[in-house]
């Protein structure tokens, strides 16, 4: 259900030294991407909706803070010019491929994967890794066919990389990956996903069984995918031994997690635990239930994306740290489809794409004042992630999909 890392589809080929003309880089090829919802729960009735948070922040103009910052908390947050981006293609010609990035870590590292299929339908994985200031090639690693992690979440220093194992029940590999791009170790773990934590590391949940009888276990993992905590966050009971248990999970700029889980056929509950995997809330009726991700924002809170009975996605309400209740959407954000929503490097705000073409970058201050609106020059129709750098890598959706560029430290 949920996996706000959302864990892709995947491979790659071929690799091999690389080069940087100018501002174009050539070079070993690379890929992420996903994408998923799922329902925790049956939704709620009509009457339970979000609690109203009052009204929204000021909107502090559309270019505020392009001039030095005309309100709190807008200064710097937009940039004066973009500069001129890298760019790389990374099309090894084969038609299964699949291309897709990481967003970069906290050093300025972009990895991009690539992906292939043989007629089997055995992935390989390759992944490339760019030094964002100069565009220069920094490694590139090709896993052995059926192997390999198929997406990594950016640390502050390195990443890590998550292989979905063929297994029942399912379970992940964890690998460390240093800035350079060297696979260092792998960590085996029973968790079927991971959503970041904002302050580096990863969160999962393990689900265990007797018959009718679940257990979800709260799994915190460090920046090198080593296992920091462990406790049992949640228990229940299905009405057949079978039956799914969907979970969502998303962690706030505190470290605290909130839990939304529940088998199919019953309400979905939900809870707050801190970073030992303690619960620091009342287990809860949260609705909405059908959540796609739980994103976090700067101000602390997280935003509750969501669908409807029509599968319309939306942010539909927000989680506040600890409060047993969901609360409306801030104003910024209430019912906006979204195509991105990132945090700024040092939670400084928030940067997000709505969806339409020809949207470009928004800015929020913490407290939700609308710092301006930024569209670099080359900027397309294509995804886009943003580093813990500031980095902002775009795929060009266009050809092969594996054409990408880069505009480095942009929003720093």
């Amino acid at each position: 259900m949920r996996r706000s890392v959302l864990l892709l589809a995947l491979l790659l080929a071929a690799c091999g030294g690389g080069s940087t003309r100018g501002n174009a880089v050539t070079g070993p090829g690379v890929v992420p991407a996903g994408g998923g919802v799922a329902d925790a729960g049956l939704p709620q009735a009509a009457d339970a909706g979000a609690i109203d948070a009052g009204p929204g922040a000021p909107d502090a103009g559309a270019d505020a803070g392009a001039d030095g910052g005309v309100a709190a908390g807008c200064e710097g947050l937009v940039p004066a010019d973009a500069g001129t981006p890298f760019f790389t293609d990374l099309d090894v010609g084969d038609p299964s491929q699949i291309c897709s990035p990481a967003p970069p870590d906290g050093t300025g590292t972009v990895a991009l994967r690539v992906g292939t299929f043989d007629a089997n339908g055995i992935h390989r994985t390759t992944w490339s890794f760019f030094r964002a200031r100069d565009g220069s090639v920094v490694s590139s690693h090709a896993y052995p066919a059926g192997s390999g992690p198929t997406a990594l979440i950016a640390q502050p220093d390195g990443f890590t990389g998550v292989e979905l194992l063929a297994a029942d029940p399912p379970r992940i590999d964890l690998h460390a990956i240093d800035a350079q791009g060297h696979d260092l170790a792998t960590t085996s773990a029973d968790v079927d996903a991971l959503v970041p934590d904002p302050a580096g590391g990863a969160v999962g949940f393990a689900l265990t069984r007797a018959r009718a009888a679940f257990t979800l276990r709260y799994e915190r993992f460090d920046a090198k995918g080593r296992l920091a905590a462990s406790a049992v966050a949640a228990t229940g009971s299905t009405a057949a031994p079978d039956q799914a248990v969907p979970w969502v999970a998303g962690v706030s700029t505190s470290g605290d997690t909130l839990l939304v889980f529940g088998p199919v056929d019953q309400p979905c509950s939900a809870v707050w635990l801190d970073r030992a995997g303690a619960a620091v809330s009342a287990v809860f009726r949260p609705s909405p239930c059908r959540i796609r991700a739980l994103l976090p924002l700067a101000d602390g809170s997280l935003a509750v994306d969501a669908v409807d009975q029509d599968q319309n996605a939306s942010i539909a309400a927000a989680a506040v740290p600890r409060s047993a209740r969901f609360g409306s959407a801030p104003a910024w954000l209430a019912q906006a489809r979204l195509r991105e929503l990132f945090l700024l490097p040092g939670g400084r705000g928030n940067a997000l794409r709505r969806q339409g073409a020809g949207a470009g970058v928004e800015l929020f201050s913490p407290a939700g004042a609308r710092c301006g609106e930024f569209a670099p020059p080359e900027l397309g129709s294509g995804p886009f992630v943003l580093g813990r750098d500031g980095t902002l890598v775009e795929q060009d959706l266009g050809g092969q999909a594996c054409t990408f560029r880069w505009y480095p430290a942009l929003f720093r």
